[in-house]
């Protein structure tokens, strides 16, 4: 398949892709073109390796890319850990930031030896540094990306520890061995390496053309390091009055360890965007978590947030696998979360409070006769019209109104559970779960 000029046109809500198992697929000239708003950081890596000077913008704007020093990070913790990319190449697969002061298209076109890394049909293996530091939440941070034309789900990916990703206005980890994630083209992400993994290995049977999980529903669960181990979780979320949403996760598995491990917990990376609200978790070295997994030793987890816009915050356990009681010492007030959200007032601060909440957890009994890691798998999501139970089956699952009021009782005959509800907010409790959706 020979072609003349092959260029992917490139937005965030609308990327170009291209999935070719084609080996004698060629092109004389390939080029992505990337939409931009102006005064907005993207967060990127590109398909093929881009010589600087060659880039353009169509409204001649001035731009910038950077990329992440892990070293820095290793050395001096976070906070400054962003590097200007003046000279040289943007690498295929290498994660990016870049920023423009035009709306516009920003061209970058390929090299002859690029063409390879586009038109590629086979696996992609991409290395990771090693970079030692006295804190274990700042060693070996890498920056990379999806390497492909085509979306990608992260199932597919030789790796298993966390990963973080840029979602539009806040940070976000992601369990591979616990949640879904389709990467887009051009999507990159951060990523600790463990002492004893060298490299990502993208497996090209990951490659898809849309956004959902297309996988089949039948397929094997990941195998992480600890997935022997029987693990409950808790998710908590923050909103603001405006609706900005930003949350972390407990795990609490008794085969984990109570300090900071590269292979489970992820370490928290602030929004730099000052009306996002922050929550997260941390430990006795007052590290920070986005994803903290942990024994229950005495039940006590301390919960940080940040909130640079002073108003109401609502705090909420969209999942629960137990009791989960959280405690304010500024007002001398406990609520169980698994009953109802807490909303509380906060001052306007640019430093996180650390102090203020505690979580006490009480880890429900086991799940007799179910595996712990098709137990992992189970989501409980709202869509339009419906809340949808993924990895229902057997399971007994019991739907309240948030005013208290029953709406369904059943055991789920399928794998994917339908539920037909009005629009609103329900707790739904599936088995010892009790999780929280919105229909709309």
């Amino acid at each position: 398949m020979e072609t003349g000029n092959l260029n992917f046109y490139v937005s965030e809500g609308n990327p170009g892709r291209l999935l070719s198992d084609c080996n004698a697929f060629t092109a004389d000239s390939i080029n992505s073109y990337f939409s931009v708003e102006s005064g907005k950081w993207y967060f990127f890596t590109p398909l093929h390796d881009v010589d600087m000077m060659k880039i353009t913008h169509s409204a001649n704007a001035s731009f910038v890319f950077r990329y992440y020093d892990g070293e820095s990070r290793a050395t001096n913790g976070t906070g400054n850990s962003w590097r200007n990319v003046d000279t040289g190449k943007l690498l295929a697969g290498q994660g990016y930031i870049f920023h423009c002061n035009a709306a516009g298209i920003v061209s970058m076109p390929a090299e002859a030896t690029g063409h390879l890394q586009v038109l590629n049909t086979s696996d992609v293996t991409k290395s990771l540094s090693a970079y030692e530091a006295t804190a274990s939440a700042n060693k070996s941070w890498n920056y990379v990306g999806n390497p492909y034309p085509s979306y990608y789900d992260v199932y597919y990916m030789d790796f298993t520890a966390p990963i973080t990703v840029w979602t539009g206005s806040t940070y976000k980890a992601y369990s591979i061995v616990d949640d879904n994630l389709v990467l887009r083209p051009m999507q990159a992400f951060f990523v600790q390496k463990p002492d004893e993994v060298d490299n990502i290995i993208f497996h090209k049977e990951g490659r898809q053309l849309s956004s959902s999980i297309e996988r089949a529903s039948y397929a094997k669960p990941r195998e992480g390091a600890t997935s022997s181990a029987k693990r409950d979780f808790f998710n908590l979320q923050i909103t603001s009055d405006d609706e900005v949403v930003d949350e972390t996760r407990i795990v609490v598995n008794e085969k984990a360890s109570l300090a900071y491990e590269i292979e489970t917990d992820a370490s928290k990376f602030m929004s730099m965007e000052s009306n996002v609200p922050q929550l997260f978790t941390l430990d006795s070295e007052n590290n920070r978590y986005a994803i903290n997994e942990r024994p229950l030793s005495d039940g006590s987890v301390r919960i940080g947030y940040r909130a640079s816009v002073a108003g109401f915050y609502t705090i909420s356990a969209i999942r629960a696998d137990g009791n989960a009681t959280l405690y304010d010492s500024k007002l001398n007030k406990t609520v169980d979360l698994t009953l109802q959200d807490y909303t509380f007032y906060s001052d306007a601060t640019d430093e996180a409070d650390n102090s203020r909440f505690i979580l006490m957890l009480g880890v429900a009994d086991p799940y007799t006769g179910i595996d712990n890691a098709e137990t992992s798998r189970l989501s409980v999501n709202g869509s339009n019209g419906n809340i949808v139970v993924a990895g229902a089956t057997g399971k007994h699952i019991i739907v309240y109104t948030i005013d208290g009021r029953q709406v369904y009782n059943g055991i789920a005959n399928s794998a994917n559970m339908n539920i037909a509800v009005p629009s609103g907010a329900y707790i739904i409790k599936v088995n010892n779960s009790t999780y929280k959706t919105s229909v709309f």
